[in-house]
């Protein structure tokens, strides 16, 4: 219940069309040690009814100890690197929801010739947040699996080619998840232009195959046919600092997908995103964030997901020492898939987050984080539905 997910991958701007991972700075600190404890109102992210169906106790407090870790080892031009956490969710009154919580990524990054190549694999493992099962599911354990090569060609002057490609699969240990278990492939491709008095504008190509192993349909006057879909997509991207202080970086491009056999819904329209970042000194910061995505899915029955998101955050040092963060976020996501069942399956709905910090560092290597929030959800399918507000505490040590 950390984490509130819609789309395997995440929401984050550009994130499947990078062609590089994100190597950890030398200066981050190794290992961090940390233990949080958050109260929640509604843990089962669901009505009541389907809380007591589930036998959850609505109410419930979280303890989460985790080992982060930011290793990085240079050898000559190659550099080596691990980041990720590991930790154990604990509930205090839902005890059957404790699982292991694991999220590395680890790769090599080096230059060949004028070009950063950098070579990553993850691996996360984890409980399903709740909201994203189904009322008939309680423990889901899911695993995604990642490999994946990038190269952007920076030292070629003002042109700056890229590529990439990436394999997934995610598996999950409920038996009524096995059918959203899929196995996806990705490519993409960019031409950039680096002028400075403009930023660096690119365009790119990307092609992704999604199938779902488990989910096979039989088709009359035909074989059976697996589940899945097949994703284009071409546009442009733009990037730019602006006097130091305003970063801006948007994409926008035409997404089209296709289902195997035909048998499900296509799509075929614009995606978009764009991130704002403005810090006019050394106490304020601002960010906002808006962007139409199509990814797989792991609702239940759905195929694809399309989502609209858009969030905004304020920062604010106080001190050195002490800072404040205030955000929220809206999500509207459409699910689609040839096996979802309208009325069972959800297929439209809303999310609504609030959220608020204070963190303070007591000395270089040791920081406590207060926190606090609220999530919304409206869905089509009523018992999906439901509002809860939690409450927390962190504690970081850093080696």
């Amino acid at each position: 219940m950390n984490n509130r997910k819609f789309i395997l991958g995440g929401i984050a701007l550009f994130t499947a069309s990078q062609a590089q991972a994100a190597v950890p700075a030398l200066d981050t600190p190794p290992v961090t040690v940390q233990f949080s404890t958050t109260y929640y109102s509604n843990i089962a992210g669901s009505s009541g009814v389907f809380a007591l169906a589930r036998g959850l106790q609505k109410d419930d407090v979280l303890y989460a100890p985790a080992v982060l870790t930011n290793l990085v080892e240079p050898m000559g031009s190659l550099s080596l690197f691990l980041a990720g956490q590991a930790g154990y969710d604990i509930h205090q009154n839902n005890s059957v929801l404790d699982r292991e919580r694991i999220d590395l990524q680890a790769g090599a990054d080096t230059y060949l010739a004028v070009c950063d190549t950098t070579l990553t694999g993850t691996w996360g493992r984890h409980q399903s947040d709740l909201m994203d099962l189904s009322v008939g599911t309680l423990g889901n354990t899911q695993q995604t699996i990642s490999a994946g090569l990038g190269v952007s060609c920076d030292r070629m002057g003002r042109l700056v080619p890229s590529a990439g490609i990436k394999e997934s699969w995610a598996d999950n240990s409920a038996t009524q998840y096995f059918r959203q278990d899929f196995h996806n492939f990705s490519a993409n491709v960019g031409l950039g232009y680096n002028f400075e008095p403009i930023g660096l504008v690119s365009v790119f190509g990307e092609y992704e195959k999604t199938r779902y192993p488990h989910r096979i349909f039989a088709v009359a006057g035909g074989g059976p046919i697996t589940d899945g879909y097949t994703l284009y997509t071409g546009g442009l991207r733009y990037s730019r600092i602006f006097a130091e202080q305003i970063q801006v970086a948007a994409q926008v491009a035409e997404t089209s997908s296709s289902s195997d056999g035909g048998i499900g819904q296509n799509f075929s329209g614009v995606t978009y995103g764009l991130n704002l970042g403005y810090t006019p000194g050394a106490r304020w910061s601002f960010n906002l964030d808006f962007d139409r995505t199509a990814n797989p899915s792991y609702y239940l029955n759905a195929s694809f997901a399309l989502a609209e998101h858009y969030s905004g955050s304020v920062n604010y040092r106080f001190t050195s020492r002490l800072m404040a963060t205030l955000g929220a976020s809206d999500t509207h996501t459409k699910f689609t898939g040839a096996a979802l069942i309208p009325g069972t399956n959800i297929t439209d709905q809303t999310y609504w987050s609030y959220y608020g910090s204070v963190a303070f560092n007591v000395s270089p290597t040791f920081s406590v984080t207060l926190n606090a929030g609220e999530d919304q959800r409206h869905a089509d399918v009523v018992g999906y539905s439901y509002s809860g507000g939690h409450v927390g505490l962190a504690l970081s040590k850093a080696f």
